[in-house]
């Protein structure tokens, strides 16, 4: 099925995965950034125990959510958009997004 791709056609679809597997990767990061750096001043302002309690653990799941968007979305777009001749191909370019 993915022989009747030609070469170009996988290299332009190999580029779209990483173009959005970056814009993923910038979004992530934002979160993070946010998390990180806005813990301190809203954590400041929290009155009781409890609602620092309740902002820590918010800000903890957006660190956790910002790095899990690319280790769902890079097997997803190997399935869906990109056109790999082997299975270890496409294992190959996953792990390569995963740890890149």
């Amino acid at each position: 099925d993915q022989l009747q791709f030609k070469e170009h056609e996988l290299v332009k679809r190999q580029f779209a995965a990483i173009g959005l597997l970056m814009l993923v990767a910038l979004a992530g990061t934002a979160v993070i950034t946010f998390a990180n750096y806005g813990m301190g001043p809203i954590m400041a302002g929290a009155g009781s125990l409890g609602a620092r309690i309740g902002l820590q653990i918010g800000f903890t799941l957006l660190i956790i959510l910002g790095n899990i968007f690319i280790f769902i979305l890079a097997p997803i777009l190997a399935n869906s958009l990109e056109r790999h001749y082997t299975f270890g191909g496409k294992e190959l370019s996953v792990f390569s997004k995963m740890v890149g």
